[in-house]
């Protein structure tokens, strides 16, 4: 089983202080304030069970997944033909900015794209991917 505890800042969305958050599985078990002193039990469990131990330090904070509810998956744009045409989203382009969580939508294009298209460029994105392909 993956263990990790992320350590620093929450906010969620005003400030919840400085906290370890305790995943195990993909699942979050715990959120906890961090000791004023010595180590908690559960960053000594993940650190003696070899587990990842990330510590997030200011000016970075650690944030729920953003939701975005307007994304054109499928690309946009092509109103004025072919040229003028934007190209699909790429995962890594709309989890760069935290967004974890996006609302796809056709626009008005709907020769070159179709609802389809949207549905499987849609479950596409929430496929999970490995580092080997």
């Amino acid at each position: 089983m993956d263990l990790l505890l992320v350590c620093g800042e929450l906010y969620a969305p005003e400030s919840r202080g400085v906290v370890e958050i305790f995943v195990a599985g993909g699942v979050i078990q715990s959120i906890s304030p961090v000791p004023a002193h010595g180590v908690s039990p559960v960053r000594a469990l993940v650190e003696s069970l070899r587990g990842r131990v990330i510590d997030v330090v200011p000016p970075h904070f650690i944030a729920p997944g953003l939701v975005d509810q307007h994304v054109h998956v499928t690309g946009g744009g092509g109103e004025k033909g072919p040229a003028s045409r934007v190209p699909e989203a790429q995962i890594e382009e709309i989890v760069e900015g935290g967004v974890t969580t996006v609302v796809g939508v056709l626009g008005t294009d709907c020769v070159s794209r179709s609802l389809e298209n949207l549905l499987f460029k849609t479950r596409a994105l929430q496929t999970p991917r490995h580092p080997s392909g």
